[in-house]
């Protein structure tokens, strides 16, 4: 674990740099100027009409040019050197700002590729959660769209190396307006980062606070330190246990990234603007570990939605193509990954023997596709997803289910997944598990035993 000298996590602040990659960062003159950046807008208020808006930025520049340390340069000098530190915080104003004004208008026209090339790339999670973002693009187009940079503060504007490349940063506060259609208007503000390199100025995201350990890395809003430190101290203990139970090795050069957020707008915008339904978490291929938090959260819901979470990390790890299996397959994965910190299994067991008695076991084609379910059965793709994959655990074991999630991660689809698996389609396995439920014989000849079925750890 790496620390400061005073025994703390290492600390980063998301304000002041981009990363462990910055290096080389030699302030050597500094002047704060306060300038009005280029209108820019697509047109939030007319749909997709053209209005012109304004933003302020207030910029503290680093200059990229060597400053005299020696105190023996002229005021003539000087002057030529706070000119040049004025001219490239003009320009670094004016360019973000078109970049904010191109972003804001490919997304009004739905163009994710056009959107992708204003996104820093120097950071593959970023980048792959940006990808995300701009896919969404392809199925929902937002009525109205703006980005802006307001809400004056005092943003750095740095020069350093990265990757062997010269890159200026700059900071600024991004308030982002939309609406999709159908929706009400939605807003969401935070401060973020941009990256010049090889002439072109780029969204590199939000500026986080960061706390960081072996093999894993946490960025935080502010206010939620404490909690960043418990992920941390959490985290290797779940990641230990998940691998354990779904027989994965842990790869010690990975790193595992999350992120928390103290907003849900926020949240539910750093996945795409389409996104309106509550949630406390968030995970995709290659994609940061995303939590909902609050400093006030306890120890016990933390690990509990950490665990859940992880859990779809190492769906992911088990094959690429686990991403086309049934999205209660993949909720089934997570919840069984959180057992023993969240819900328990005899929690979860008696609730849906009672929805069984009830008649209100959903159909599972109900629950397939993420993106098709209604909001009203969502809920039940976790409970069934859990509870059948423990019906699973304990009829056939757990490296059966294991094999069984493999064959997913392979491309099988369902039904040729369970055969190949259990020698069985999976309407008899759907039977069998619905029998259990109401106490009825399974096919072994043997009922129920009512006791906790093995979780992900057997």
């Amino acid at each position: 674990m790496r620390q400061s000298p005073s025994g703390a996590f290492e600390r980063s602040a998301g304000a002041a740099r981009l990363g462990d990659d910055f290096e080389g960062l030699a302030p050597l003159a500094k002047f704060d100027l306060l300038l009005r950046s280029r209108p820019f807008s697509n047109g939030y208020s007319g749909g997709m009409r053209l209005r012109r808006a304004s933003g302020l930025i207030v910029v503290s520049l680093l200059s990229c040019t060597a400053w005299s340390q020696d105190g023996g340069r002229d005021k003539e000098y000087r002057a030529e050197m706070l000119g040049e530190v004025e001219r490239q915080a003009r320009e670094a104003t004016t360019a973000i700002g078109e970049v904010l004004g191109a972003m804001s208008e490919a997304v009004a026209r739905g163009d994710d590729a056009a959107y992708l090339e204003h996104i820093w790339t120097g950071d593959e999670v970023f980048a792959t959660e940006q990808r995300a973002w701009a896919k969404d693009l392809t199925r929902h187009v937002p009525e109205a769209f703006e980005l802006i940079a307001s809400d004056i503060q005092e943003t750095p504007v740095a020069c350093g190396a990265m990757d062997g490349h010269a890159v200026r940063l700059a900071n600024a506060t991004l308030t982002a307006r939309w609406r999709m259609a159908g929706g009400s208007d939605r807003k969401v503000s935070y401060l973020t980062k941009f990256v010049e390199r090889d002439g072109r100025w780029l969204y590199a995201g939000r500026a986080w606070e960061t706390l960081e350990t072996d093999g894993i890395r946490v960025h935080y809003a502010d206010g939620l330190e404490d909690t960043a430190r418990r992920v941390l101290e959490d985290l290797p203990e779940i990641i230990e246990h998940v691998h354990e139970g779904f027989e994965l090795p842990i790869d010690p050069q990975r790193v595992q990234e999350v992120k928390l957020y103290r907003s849900m707008r926020e949240l539910q915008f750093a996945i795409y603007p389409s996104y309106v339904e509550s949630l406390s978490g968030w995970n995709e291929p290659g994609e940061s570990i995303k939590m909902l938090t609050s400093p006030r959260a306890g120890g016990r819901q933390i690990r509990a939605l950490l665990a859940h979470e992880y859990g779809h990390v190492a769906s992911f790890l088990l094959g690429d193509r686990i991403v086309e299996a049934p999205w209660w397959v993949l909720e089934g994965i997570a919840e069984l990954a959180a057992e023993g910190y969240g819900m328990s299994w005899r929690a979860t067991d008696r609730r849906m023997r009672q929805i069984a008695r009830d008649g209100g076991i959903v159909e599972w084609e109900r629950m397939a596709d993420f993106h098709g379910v209604e909001p009203a059965v969502m809920r039940m793709a976790y409970l069934q997803g859990h509870h059948i994959m423990g019906y699973v655990s304990e009829r056939f074991g757990r490296s059966a289910r294991n094999a069984w999630l493999r064959a997913f991660a392979r491309g099988k689809p369902l039904d040729d997944a369970t055969r190949e698996v259990f020698g069985m389609g999976f309407d008899a396995l759907d039977r069998d598990w619905r029998a259990s439920l109401t106490g009825d014989r399974n096919d072994s000849g043997e009922p129920p035993s009512g006791e906790p079925i093995p979780s992900a750890d057997g």
